[in-house]
């Protein structure tokens, strides 16, 4: 059996061949972020995805700054990081407040 890239593998590298990268898109539904073409991340809170920093909401911030742009696996994989350090951020948060 041969070994076939993911789909996203295989759409970054037909950009970096065509030299056209894809623009991304994104819109949260229910506990999902849909990204461009079939990717999406789950299991994301809504409390999470409009968690602010400041006058900032970082799942947000960090998706529009990449705008025009692919999203790698390795990027992909930084932005759940994210979204779990802000998850424990939010967790921690709650636990002071009942002090």
């Amino acid at each position: 059996r041969m070994y076939r890239p993911a789909p996203l593998v295989r759409a970054y590298c037909l950009e970096e061949k065509l030299q056209t990268p894809a623009h991304i898109y994104y819109k949260f539904e229910g506990n999902k972020i849909l990204l461009s073409g079939n990717a999406y991340i789950s299991n994301v809170p809504e409390a999470i995805w409009n968690f602010y920093i400041g006058a900032y909401q970082p799942l947000q911030k960090w998706l529009k700054d990449r705008k025009g742009s692919s999203l790698s696996e390795k990027e992909i994989l930084h932005y759940r990081k994210i979204i779990f350090a802000l998850s424990e951020t939010q967790r921690l948060m709650e636990q002071i407040d009942l002090l």
